[in-house]
């Protein structure tokens, strides 16, 4: 990906004609932002993501020990309404 960007960059500045007193400028360079600037927001993605996935592993966790703790205090009043009642 990055060769095809500076080739191509390259075949354009010398198709071009250039003046005498033009000033060189950084064709490498913008190709390595560019790249730097696409790496930097497939990171932020992954973040994103990652950040995504734990907050639904959390709720799913929540929503289990929710469902746990009413099973064990409904069982606990049944044992309790059979012991007090005998």
């Amino acid at each position: 990906m990055f060769d095809f960007g500076v080739k191509r960059t390259t075949r354009a500045r010398r198709a071009r004609p250039r003046s005498a007193d033009a000033p060189e400028r950084p064709v490498i360079a913008r190709g390595l932002i560019a790249v730097g600037c696409g790496a930097l927001a497939a990171e932020r993605g992954l973040e994103a993501r990652g950040r995504q996935s734990a907050t639904e592993e959390r709720r799913r966790i929540t929503r289990e020990l929710h469902d746990v703790l009413g099973h064990t205090i409904s069982l606990i009043n049944v044992q309790r309404v059979r012991c007090c009642t005998g």
